[in-house]
C-alpha cells in the first residue's frame, strides 16, 4: 500500500493491481533465486531471517510516527502529492544498512563482522536495525519530537 501513495497518477483499481502484480512478481523472483542458490528443501529460517533485515527498520519508523502523531491521521494527508516523504525512507534506509555489520546468516546473505568474529553474541541485526530507524526517524524529525515531549 505505500506505493499507492508515491503519486503516481492512475486509476486507484489500476494502481492497486499494478502494485499487487509487481509486488508478487517480485516475490516470486526473489523467492526462485533464493531456492536455487541454496537448493531444495532450501532453508526457510534464512528466509525469514533476510525480511526481517527490513522490517524491523520498517517498524521502528511505524511505531515512532505513530507515537509522534499520537495516532491522528488525516485520510487526505496519504493522497497529497505535494508534500515529499523522505524522513521515513531515509530511517528506514539508514537501520537497514547499520544491520549489515551483525548479520548473522552466511549464504546467499554474507556473514556480518559481529557475527564472523564474536559468534557467542548471534544475530543482533533486529535490534541495530530497529534503533538506528528509530533514532535516525526521531532525529529527523526534531522539532516534532521536542513538542511532543513537551506535552507529555
Amino acid at each position: 500500500m505505500s506505493f499507492l501513495t508515491l503519486g503516481i497518477r492512475l486509476p486507484l483499481r489500476l494502481r492497486r493491481a499494478l502494485v499487487a502484480l509487481a509486488s508478487g512478481s517480485l516475490g516470486l523472483a526473489i523467492g526462485l533465486i533464493y531456492k536455487a542458490q541454496v537448493g531444495p528443501g532450501s532453508h526457510y529460517e534464512n528466509f525469514l531471517l533476510a525480511i526481517t533485515y527490513w522490517i524491523s527498520p520498517y517498524l521502528a519508523v511505524v511505531l515512532f510516527d505513530y507515537w509522534l502523531r499520537r495516532g491522528a491521521y488525516a485520510e487526505a494527508e496519504f493522497f497529497d502529492r505535494r508534500r515529499l516523504r523522505w524522513r521515513a525512507p531515509l530511517a528506514m534506509a539508514a537501520g537497514m544498512a547499520a544491520s549489515v555489520p551483525f548479520w548473522d546468516q552466511g549464504h546467499p546473505i554474507p556473514l556480518g563482522y559481529f557475527p564472523k568474529h564474536y559468534p557467542q553474541i548471534g544475530d543482533l541485526s533486529f535490534f541495530v536495525g530497529f534503533a538506528v530507524a528509530a533514532i535516525v526517524y526521531l532525529a529527523l524529525n526534531a522539532p516534532s519530537v521536542r513538542g511532543r515531549l513537551r506535552h507529555a
